[in-house]
């Protein structure tokens, strides 16, 4: 039987659903303890109940009765069937990748730090334990990927922060207006009795 560091109540309140939806994922073995873990386990859980419920629709729908006109004829031919699509698999292949993957945990290491941040709010010590736990394990695992990632490792090296860049733009700004306001001063003596084509030139 699988051993879980928290109770009930700090699980629902990390991943957000009710304490019987936490006893029945720790009847499955759901691995609580592990925040990436259980998004794929959320994931394949919401798959199989809408898959359930569409087979459930199926079976208990009366069937219609077969008429005459409802065989294809000449002049009525059979309906083109449709094409289902696998819509998780599509979803995977779409985001798969090193790149994808980190950008997914850079997200969870955000939702971990929102949820430990609302636990230091309520005050509980468990819940604030059991939620500080959890981001810091998202968080270290979000560190060794970028650091043995040379892309990102490169990425990093190569970026400027948004605050420098304003800072920069701001002097490039700032010279812009200051030459623009002393032109009319700087030319002044320069196109003093000069004809059209010669002001152009100056």
């Amino acid at each position: 039987m699988t051993k879980y560091r928290s109770s009930a109540s700090e699980y629902a309140a990390l991943y957000g659903v009710t304490r019987s939806t936490v006893f029945r994922w720790k009847s499955k073995g759901a691995p609580l303890d592990d925040p990436e873990a259980m998004r794929v386990f959320q994931t394949n859980e919401k798959s199989r109940t809408s898959i359930s419920k569409s087979n459930h629709r199926r079976t208990n729908s009366p069937k219609p009765r077969a008429t005459p006109e409802a065989h294809a004829t000449p002049d009525r031919p059979e309906p083109i069937k449709k094409t289902k699509t696998d819509r998780p698999h599509v979803e995977v292949g779409k985001h798969a990748g090193m790149r994808p993957g980190i950008r997914r945990l850079q997200e969870a290491e955000l939702q971990r730090f929102a949820a430990y941040q609302a636990a230091v709010a309520s005050g509980d010590l468990a819940v604030i334990k059991a939620c500080q736990e959890v981001w810091l394990n998202v968080f270290e695992q979000l560190r060794r990927v970028e650091a043995t990632n040379p892309e990102v490792e490169k990425s990093n090296k190569e970026s400027v922060s948004i605050a420098k860049v304003i800072i920069e733009f701001h002097k490039i700004h700032s010279a812009m207006c200051t030459a623009i306001n002393t032109l009319p001063d700087r030319l002044t003596h320069k196109v003093v009795g000069l004809g059209s084509p010669a002001v152009r030139t100056a």
